[in-house]
């Protein structure tokens, strides 16, 4: 509805005038929704309502993942009111990205209603979507320099920066990591091209799978290249569009690990006396090792069974991580 920091007055009077609430953007409800229901709202320039104070800009969320959500509300209400929508997707939302997928599952047929625009308003629940995915953006500036920035939504000042160290200023590159290892936002400058698509995969991945960025980043040379590293050819298997479905088999089976629950109980009772999270950080990479050395047996065991199978099923793409045996 508007594309500058202010509105312009014929939009603001036509939204006005039509019903719609402008509160320095379209506001919509949890589904995007106006306060007209058959009107759907979504862009950088729409938000909710200020009963949501701490309701991030949807400026901060990844468009794909807005649309895919939106898309399947209007489904939901308009097109076809007998299809129930897990309203919980965004949680999981990547399916972009291959990181999740949206339930849809048919119910009963019912009594329809003449005009899908009659249907009853349900009031808004208290809580709002959760969207997860980073959002990215590659821009030319004049001096033909490229610049690249990929991020979570949510981030926050507790982050430590791993810079590029090349000393080169027509290429720069900085990671943004959590103090617990997630990766936050990855940005870069030069005059180089780079592969966006595969770097707006990373934020939001633990180092640890990223070859254990951190401890490489801390044993590096005096000439450390951030881009030069995720080219490297162990890292193709990140940027696997079947990736994601292994991290979540992993995770899967770790929940049931007894070795890594011995390990998580460990970090909870050392959570219980040291709250600081940059300490609780450290004593976890004490506990587990820099590149999980030091992780009990049987959990190494079960996560190689899990990369073991996964590179099975996809041999013909990952054959250089394939041993000859298998």
């Amino acid at each position: 509805c508007q594309n500058a920091s202010l509105p312009d007055r014929d939009v603001f009077t036509a939204i006005n005038e039509s019903g719609l609430v402008f509160d320095g953007g379209l506001v919509v409800d949890h589904s995007f929704r106006t306060v007209d229901p058959v009107i759907f709202g979504v862009s950088d320039y729409t938000k909710f309502s200020r009963m949501h104070k701490d309701a991030l800009p949807h400026g901060r969320y990844n468009p794909r993942e807005l649309g895919m959500y939106v898309a399947l509300k209007v489904l939901e209400q308009h097109l076809d009111p007998h299809t129930a929508i897990n309203s919980n997707m965004p949680q999981n939302s990547s399916s972009l990205s291959g990181r999740g997928s949206a339930v849809i599952t048919n119910l009963p047929l019912q009594s329809q209603s003449k005009s899908t625009a009659m249907l009853p308003v349900q009031p808004a629940p208290t809580t709002l979507p959760d969207f997860n995915l980073p959002r990215s953006i590659l821009a030319e500036l004049p001096s033909r320099m490229q610049f690249f920035k990929s991020s979570l939504p949510q981030t926050s000042d507790d982050v430590l920066l791993y810079p590029t160290s090349r000393g080169d200023p027509r290429r720069e590159c900085l990671l943004k990591i959590s103090e617990l290892g997630v990766l936050v936002e990855i940005m870069y400058l030069g005059e180089d091209s780079i592969e966006d698509r595969n770097l707006s995969q990373l934020p939001g991945r633990h180092e640890a799978v990223l070859n254990g960025a951190v401890f490489s980043y801390e044993n590096k040379d005096a000439h450390w290249d951030w881009i030069a590293f995720l080219r490297g050819s162990w890292a193709a298997a990140l940027y696997h569009d079947k990736f994601p479905s292994l991290l979540q088999t992993m995770r899967l089976t770790l929940r049931t690990d007894k070795g890594m629950q011995l390990l998580l109980q460990r970090v909870l009772e050392m959570a219980a006396q040291q709250p600081d999270s940059a300490e609780l950080a450290k004593h976890r990479r004490d506990f587990t090792g820099a590149r999980g050395e030091g992780l009990p047996e049987s959990t190494v065991a079960a996560v190689t069974a899990d990369v073991q199978d996964h590179l099975k099923m996809h041999r013909a793409v990952l054959r250089q991580y394939l041993p000859g045996k298998l």
